[in-house]
């Protein structure tokens, strides 16, 4: 993003890693692969179904339905856009969710509530708030933009069959930091297409705040090469709240209208 690494919507896979060797493998330029991977699911536009399965301590479980498209707007500051429309449960239903990446400013969020039947613009603040009662964050959602980031391999291991390259992430400033919530990120990236495969946010304290993993990757467009996660999880560590986000029906490269991207859009519920 400007393509940045995550979604839409995509996260941690359980399953151990194991170390693994890498004798005669070059070591790869740590920020260059941190661009490879927020670029390798980055299609033109997309369309799917996506289910948010919040799962509680406890073993309860909601589940709410959205439609989500997504767009690259390719304005020159503008990155990926993403539109979910909620469409279940009765107490979500309507609500609709546009996040829209900035080069040069922070990036956009806009919430529409159909109870107060208006949009609503968040803060730069925001970007720490939970996304719709999931596990991630709104800044999760947009991404982490990889130059704002100072990055090193670390190592490599093998994770559910793949070969993966483990890189460390430290925020570039105190900003970023206070921007994101994250004092520190390590993500395993796989060396042969560069999907983040898992990822572990730690706190600006220091302390391990979530896991996030990506399963069922898929290919999604030939050429250019590009991926998507079917099924992506993320768990908080500290309440051991859960949430798996599962599309279906996924489609790239349909053609779908920049006008769908705005705030008025919203508003006409399109």
């Amino acid at each position: 993003m400007i393509h940045r690494s995550t979604f839409l919507f995509a996260l941690l896979a359980a399953g151990a890693a194991s170390v693994a060797t890498t004798a005669n493998v070059p070591t790869p330029n740590a920020l260059n692969l941190m661009r490879q991977s927020s670029q390798v699911s980055s299609v033109q536009d997309s369309r799917a179904q996506t289910m948010f399965r919040l799962t509680s301590a406890g073993g309860k479980v909601r589940e709410q339905l959205a439609s989500t498209i997504t767009r690259q707007m390719g304005s020159g500051t503008s990155g990926a856009a993403r539109l979910a429309r909620f469409l279940s449960p009765s107490d979500v239903k309507g609500t609709a969710v546009l996040t829209v990446e900035q080069a040069i400013r922070d990036d956009d969020i806009w919430l529409y509530l159909p109870a107060l039947g208006k949009v609503r613009r968040l803060q730069a603040e925001n970007k720490r708030d939970a996304y719709m009662g999931t596990d991630l964050s709104y800044g999760d959602v947009i991404g982490h933009a990889p130059e704002e980031w100072n990055h090193r391999v670390t190592g490599s291991a093998i994770v559910d069959g793949a070969q993966c390259w483990i890189i460390e992430s430290l925020p570039r400033s105190p900003s970023v930091a206070a921007s994101s919530g994250y004092g520190r990120r390590v993500n395993w990236v796989r060396s042969d297409n560069a999907m983040m495969v898992r990822a572990e946010l730690y706190s600006v304290q220091g302390h391990l705040s979530k896991r996030i993993a990506q399963r069922a990757i898929t290919r999604v467009s030939q050429s250019p090469a590009r991926w998507q996660a079917m099924h992506i999880v993320a768990e908080n560590v500290q309440s051991r709240h859960r949430t798996d986000i599962i599309l279906s029906g996924y489609q790239a490269n349909i053609g779908l209208a920049a006008d769908q991207f705005t705030p008025r859009a919203l508003e006409r519920g399109r």
